[in-house]
C-alpha cells in the first residue's frame, strides 16, 4: 500500500496594482461604467427586491452627476444621498473583487461594481486618479468625512476628517446633504467620446447620456417621480454648460388588433427551470410601435436634446426604426442591461419587417446571471438557455413583422372588423366589378342604407378623392341600393385633397343627388 500523498497550502495572492490593472482592459463604454457608480448609489437607497410590486415605495434616490471638460482630461463626479459607507468598509470591504458581504442593495448583484469603474474610467492614472468621500450619520462625528484618494494600491490610506468643501461639489441638486457617497474621477476625452462617437461638444454628448441612462433606467424612474438623475456639464473647451435631467425613455405602442385579431401590444409569463428543477417567471411584453405617438411625446420642445435626422425615430441611439435597434430589451431588477436583441434571442437574423419590433424581457429573480460588468445576461446559464429554448419553440413568441407601413390590405381587413362589430351593421364586405371599379369595402346597415369604404395607408391625396367619386358613379349607376356615403380613411389628408372633397360635395351626380364624400383618419378607428 502506497503512503498517503503529500498536502501542501495553495496561497492566492493578489497583485492588487496587476489586478486592477486587468479589470481596466475590459470593452466597457463611459455610460456602463458611469453606470456602475449610479447602480451603487441606486442601491444605497433602495434594498427591497419587492421594490416595483410596491405602490408609491417609501425607498427612493436622488444622484447627480457632473463633468467637466478640459482639453486634456475629464473630471467626473457622482454624488449621492444614500446611507453611506462606514470607515470599515472603505478601508477593507469595497476593495475585495466579488465581495457581495456589503452588496445588500437591488443592484448590487457582483462585487465589482466599483472597482470596474474605477480601472475602465482612470486606468488608475492621474493625480489623483479618483477620490472617494462617504458618510453617515452613526460612524462618523459631526462634520466629519471618510476619505480614500487613489491610485489603487496597498498604499492607500483611509482619512477621516472635515472635506465639507470637497463634499458639497457636484452635489446641489441633492436632497440629504449629511449622508451618502461621492466618487471625483479623472478620465480622458477619448473614454468619455466613447459615449457617443458622433458628438462633436460636451452638450451634444450630455444629451446623449441622458439618452443611455433614460433607458438603463427607467423602470426606477417610471416607478415614483422622486427617484431622480440629473446631468450636469461644464465644457472648458467651448466655454458652454447646462443642466438636464433624466427622463424614461421607451416607444409608445400602437393599441388595437391586426388583421388576425392578436392584439398589437402582448404580454405573457414564460416559466423557465434551472438544473435542479427550480422553476423561475419572466414577463415578456412586446408590441409594434405607434412613431407618431412617440414622436409626439419625446418633441425637443418638451425633451430637449431630443432630436433625429430620418423624421420616423425621436432618438440618437435607440429605438430608431431600423435593424441595429430592432428587438427585445433584458431587463434585470429594473435595470435595462441589453436592448435590440433578435440574434441573441431568436435563430433568426434581422430584417427591415421587425423594425417596428421592440419589447422587453422582464427578470426579477437573482437566480439569472449578469456578467460582472453588467452589460449582458450570462447566455451560458441553465435558465437562460431555457427561456432561449421556449422563446424559439411558441410561434406566439416570435418576433412581430410590421414592416415601414402596413399593408393595406392588412388594413382593410382589420377596418372590416371594426365595421362589423358596430351596431345596427348588417354586413361589411369588398365588392368587385361594379363597371370596372373594385371597392374596397362596403358597408351595409339594416335600414337597408349603405357607406363604401376607400382604404389608404398613408396621407389622402386629390386622386384618391377622385377615386371615391368614380365608386360613387359606378356603384349608384348600378346597383339599385341606397348609397349614402362614400368614405375616405387614410393617415391623414392633404389641403388639395382636401379643398376636391369640397368641391365634390357642392356638385350633384348624374342622377341629381348631392355627392356626399367625407374624410376619416386611420386614428378614428384605431388603426394608426
Amino acid at each position: 500500500m502506497s503512503e498517503a500523498a503529500e498536502t501542501r497550502p495553495v496561497n492566492v495572492g493578489i497583485d492588487v496594482e496587476g489586478h486592477f490593472s486587468g479589470l481596466s482592459k475590459q470593452s466597457m463604454d463611459f455610460h456602463d461604467a458611469i453606470a456602475e457608480l449610479i447602480d451603487n448609489g441606486i442601491s444605497a437607497n433602495i434594498k427591497s427586491n419587492e421594490y416595483f410590486a410596491q405602490d408609491g415605495p417609501d425607498e427612493y434616490f436622488r444622484i447627480q452627476i457632473t463633468i467637466e471638460r478640459y482639453e486634456n482630461e475629464v473630471s467626473v463626479i457622482v454624488a449621492d444621498s444614500g446611507e453611506g459607507m462606514a470607515p470599515v468598509v472603505l478601508q477593507e470591504k469595497i476593495w475585495e473583487s466579488g465581495n457581495t458581504d456589503e452588496a445588500d442593495g437591488v443592484l448590487n448583484e457582483h462585487g465589482f461594481g466599483l472597482k470596474n469603474a474605477l480601472s475602465v474610467l482612470t486606468k488608475n492614472e492621474g493625480n489623483p486618479p479618483f477620490v472617494i468621500l462617504s458618510r453617515n450619520e452613526d460612524d462618523y462625528g459631526s462634520g466629519q468625512f471618510g476619505r480614500i484618494e487613489g491610485p489603487i494600491s496597498d498604499e492607500m490610506e483611509l482619512e477621516i476628517g472635515d472635506f465639507r468643501d470637497e463634499w458639497n461639489e457636484g452635489a446641489g441638486t441633492l436632497e440629504s446633504p449629511e449622508s451618502g457617497t461621492r466618487i471625483q474621477l479623472s478620465t480622458s476625452n477619448d473614454i468619455l467620446q466613447s459615449a457617443y462617437r458622433r458628438a462633436s461638444n460636451l452638450s451634444t454628448l450630455s444629451q446623449a447620456l441622458r439618452e443611455h441612462f433614460g433607458v438603463m433606467y427607467r423602470h426606477f424612474l417610471q416607478h415614483t417621480d422622486r427617484n431622480h438623475i440629473s446631468i450636469n456639464w461644464t465644457d472648458h473647451v467651448t466655454d458652454d454648460a447646462g443642466e438636464l435631467s433624466v427622463e424614461p425613455i421607451y416607444p409608445e405602442f400602437r393599441t388595437g388588433e391586426d388583421e388576425d385579431g392578436n392584439s398589437w401590444y402582448r404580454t405573457d409569463e414564460i416559466v423557465v427551470e434551472d438544473d435542479a428543477g427550480e422553476q423561475y417567471a419572466v414577463k415578456y411584453k412586446r408590441g409594434i410601435v405607434n412613431w407618431e405617438e412617440t414622436r409626439n411625446k419625446y418633441e425637443k420642445d418638451t425633451y430637449e436634446g431630443i432630436s433625429t435626422g430620418n423624421g420616423e425615430s425621436p432618438f440618437r441611439l435607440y429605438y430608431k426604426r431600423n435593424q441595429t435597434t430592432q428587438g427585445i430589451d433584458i431587463i434585470y431588477n429594473g435595470r435595462t442591461l441589453k436592448t435590440g436583441l433578435i440574434e441573441k434571442i431568436w435563430d433568426r437574423a434581422t430584417h427591415n419587417d421587425f423594425n417596428d419590433f421592440v419589447g422587453e424581457l422582464i427578470i426579477s429573480d437573482d437566480a439569472f446571471e449578469t456578467v460582472n460588468n453588467k452589460v449582458d445576461i450570462n447566455d451560458s446559464s441553465a435558465l437562460w438557455l431555457d427561456l432561449k429554448q421556449k422563446l424559439n419553440d411558441n410561434d406566439e413568441f416570435a418576433p412581430i413583422k410590421f414592416g415601414k407601413q402596413e399593408k393595406e390590405d392588412s388594413i382593410k381587413k382589420r377596418l372590416k372588423r371594426k365595421l362589423e362589430a358596430q351596431m345596427a351593421t348588417d354586413a361589411v364586405r369588398a365588392e368587385k366589378g361594379f363597371d370596372g371599379v373594385d371597392i374596397d369595402l362596403l358597408q351595409r346597415f339594416e335600414e337597408g342604407f349603405e357607406y363604401i369604404y376607400e382604404v389608404k395607408r398613408s396621407k389622402a391625396k386629390p386622386i384618391h378623392v377622385y377615386q371615391c367619386v368614380m365608386y360613387w358613379d359606378a356603384y349608384t349607376r348600378t346597383q339599385d341600393s341606397d348609397l349614402s356615403k362614400v368614405v375616405l380613411v387614410a393617415r391623414d389628408i392633404g389641403d388639395n385633397a382636401r379643398a376636391m372633397l369640397d368641391r365634390w360635395n357642392n356638385r350633384e351626380d348624374e342622377h341629381g343627388n348631392e355627392y356626399k364624400l367625407t374624410f376619416q383618419p386611420l386614428s378614428e378607428y384605431d388603426l394608426d
